[in-house]
């Protein structure tokens, strides 16, 4: 099975996955009790979009934080600190983004949270196939020693078969579910 046909079989799976049984707010808490969230890290958070596990729980814990932003002329992602306050606008795939003035202040992260739409056990992930996740943590990993990449979704997108990799696919340094933290470290 190629990678577009698994995709599109997350995509169904994910869309009929049974949100009771998945906690967002056990996702923040693991997330809170194995990384340090204190001051002074840039922690990159994503705007959930459709069925996406929502990261608005860590959100309302951590109030300061980036998020990815999509320019026109680059697979990698730049990252914009986000306040509550700051206007979002829509992507052209469809993505929030924070919108982009004089005043928009880019940093690099210390910790990037992913979506996904699958996960094997090894530590890939199944995307939506742009590439600007893989692109851009590959881009940081070649400056950053301290750099955490953690994807976050529902038990339930975990493969029970190994995804397709790609030379271009980035590994997770961790996964968190709400049943549990999973390191590939």
């Amino acid at each position: 099975m190629d990678k577009q046909a698994i995709r599109q079989e997350a995509l169904k799976c994910r869309n009929n996955i049974d949100l009771s049984d998945e906690s967002p707010d056990e996702v923040c808490k693991l997330f809170k009790e194995n990384f340090d969230l204190s001051g002074g890290k840039n922690i990159a958070l994503y705007w959930p979009m459709g069925r996406e596990l929502t990261t608005f729980p860590i959100m309302d814990e951590i109030s300061d934080f980036l998020l990815p932003v999509i320019l026109e002329d680059s697979r990698k992602l730049k990252f914009a600190r986000f306040q509550g306050e700051d206007r979002l606008e829509e992507s052209r795939y469809g993505v929030y983004q924070p919108v982009i003035d004089e005043k928009t202040e880019f940093l690099e992260p210390d910790i990037v949270v992913v979506p996904m739409l699958a996960f094997d056990r090894k530590g890939y992930r199944l995307g939506y196939g742009g590439g600007y996740y893989d692109c851009t943590i590959r881009d940081l990993r070649k400056r950053k020693k301290c750099l955490e990449i953690v994807g976050i979704a529902y038990s339930k997108q975990a493969c029970l078969f190994l995804l397709p990799k790609e030379e271009h696919d980035e590994k997770m340094d961790y996964i968190i579910t709400s049943k549990e933290i999973i390191s590939f470290k």
